[in-house]
């Protein structure tokens, strides 16, 4: 039986608990590498940092047991309740990811794929992979080609959010 999103309410316990796990994900420096490769600021470059750290975090938890192991039912009541948390954080880049489910899918197509054509064709398809994969409009493919690290989607994606902000550009859509 699927957990309904509207009705899901996410513990204190697991808030606290996602706050403590995910700085064991973010790269201290990562803060200073963003700041002299882009000129940020320091709340511009932890925020960035935060946000690919989060997502990192979230890919790590990918089973049912995972998920049990911190106190949820299952992958589905954990997934909910991380979107609910990172949609609590201000971190730029975070309030536009509106389905977490869909950027996993594209991260697990990307490391499938062994050349780096075919992984970023598998950024910037628009109909590569099924219905519920994350789509791009022409101005953010060009982002994600400008962003693209070949093997290294975290950062590509990190990069990408980055060049989004500059640009005043919604970094998804579905």
């Amino acid at each position: 039986m699927a957990t309904d999103k509207n009705n899901f309410k996410i513990s204190k316990l697991h808030i606290n608990l996602f706050d403590k796990l995910h700085k064991l994900y973010v790269d201290e420096n990562d803060v200073e590498l963003l700041r002299s490769n882009f000129d940020l600021d320091i709340q511009e470059a932890i925020d960035i940092s935060n946000s690919a750290g989060a997502f990192k975090f979230l890919t790590e938890f990918n089973t049912n047991i995972d998920a049990q192991s911190i106190g949820f039912k299952g992958k589905q009541d954990f997934r909910i309740a991380f979107h609910l948390w990172l949609q609590s954080k201000d971190w730029k880049g975070t309030k536009r990811i509106t389905n977490l489910d869909r950027l996993l899918r594209k991260l697990r197509s990307f490391n499938r794929e062994v050349t780096y054509e075919n992984q970023l064709s598998t950024l910037i398809d628009k109909t590569k992979g099924n219905k519920n994969s994350l789509k791009f409009n022409n101005e953010q493919i060009e982002i994600l080609k400008l962003s693209f690290i070949p093997d290294d989607f975290e950062n590509t994606y990190k990069s990408y959010l980055l060049k989004c902000q500059t640009n005043n550009i919604t970094p998804d859509s579905s």
